[in-house]
């Protein structure tokens, strides 16, 4: 017996925005998430629009059924400007379950996207909804990530045994702070630079475009998470922008835009000492399988560990003659916890 279909589609309108932001804590349970948040990453994208469908109920248009949205990305590919667009949040009331809302809605968001000019939709999906986007929405599915993970304090290891907390803060590796370098926090995005289009980035096909006005926006002006930008330098030749997030006794690697390849051993350098100095006791960093990231961290004596299994990267174009197969292979893109929405 097929199950009742009790709701209908509706185009975002500001108004709806409340209603929104409550079914999304009835579902995730995120009280932080509000208004602010909201308004940064989808009102405030310098990037482009962002495309949102609802599902309300037939009866009644004022209760929420449904929630479906992607929001606008500038990749550059083969040296080209290109439209992309991120899946973000999707999530059903409770009381409108398996009636198609998740697949229905995300049809309606991806045509309009595609109209728009948008080549491709890209995510990051949990495990919970990674299924419907592979089997119900023809997403491709080409590669995963690592986490790569550097100790710098005992505490690191004795965290989960407080009778040896005394010892936590031993040192377990002494980088320092290269000779002739210079790391310097930044307070807004170096408008007279443009990072988008590095030596070293060029070489690779797909990432997305790291300018001045993506930098501020993802970075300086997120409003409930906390980033330290800096700019390095060598005798004041710039090597490069970091980006660093610390959570507790963790310093994690969000972004890393080098000028050219052989800045990139000088900036990861860097970024640990400066964190090893701050007193963290572990520096970490999300990147996508083969991502030329990797051979440097290891230089260093990061341990990657495998999560193809939680985070996988997936991509759908607009039809099957628009996908060219590099986009499969993952030494073909730059991806690092700052192109996702949980870092």
């Amino acid at each position: 017996m097929s199950t009742e279909i009790k709701w209908i589609h509706k185009n975002f309108e500001l108004e709806d925005r409340d209603r929104v932001l409550a079914l999304r804590e009835r579902v995730f349970s995120e009280p932080e998430y509000g208004i602010e948040r909201w308004s940064w990453q989808y009102q405030s994208n310098p990037m482009g629009p962002s495309y949102i469908d609802l599902a309300v109920d037939k009866e009644e248009d004022k209760t929420l059924a449904g929630h479906y949205a992607v929001i606008s990305y500038k990749f550059s590919m083969d040296g080209k400007e290109v439209q992309g667009a991120q899946s973000l949040d999707t999530f059903t009331s409770p009381d409108y379950t398996r009636q198609g809302i998740f697949v229905k809605l995300a049809e309606q968001t991806y045509s309009k996207s595609f109209e728009d000019g948008v080549k491709f939709i890209f995510g990051f999906p949990n495990k919970l909804s990674y299924p419907g986007f592979v089997k119900k929405l023809n997403f491709k599915d080409p590669f995963g990530f690592k986490i790569h993970k550097l100790p710098l304090r005992l505490g690191y290891a004795t965290k989960k045994f407080p009778i040896l907390n005394v010892f936590k803060n031993i040192p377990l590796n002494l980088t320092s702070m290269p000779e002739g370098v210079e790391l310097k926090k930044l307070s807004s995005a170096p408008k007279d630079l443009d990072l988008s289009e590095t030596t070293l980035l060029n070489d690779i096909p797909y990432k997305v475009k790291r300018d001045a006005n993506y930098l501020e926006w993802r970075y300086f002006n997120c409003p409930d998470r906390n980033y330290d930008v800096f700019e390095v330098r060598e005798q004041d030749h710039l090597l490069g922008v970091i980006v660093g997030r610390v959570e507790g006794d963790y310093a994690h690697l969000v972004d890393l835009i080098p000028t050219n390849k052989e800045s990139l051993c000088l900036l990861v350098e860097a970024f640990v000492a400066h964190y090893r100095k701050e007193g963290a006791h572990c520096v970490t960093c999300f990147l996508n399988e083969k991502n030329i990231l990797e051979s440097t961290l290891a230089k260093f004596g990061f341990r990657s560990t495998d999560k193809s299994e939680d985070f996988r990267f997936i991509i759908r174009t607009q039809d099957q003659d628009s996908y060219d197969e590099r986009m499969g292979q993952s030494k073909n893109w730059y991806l690092l916890g700052g192109d996702t929405d949980f870092y």
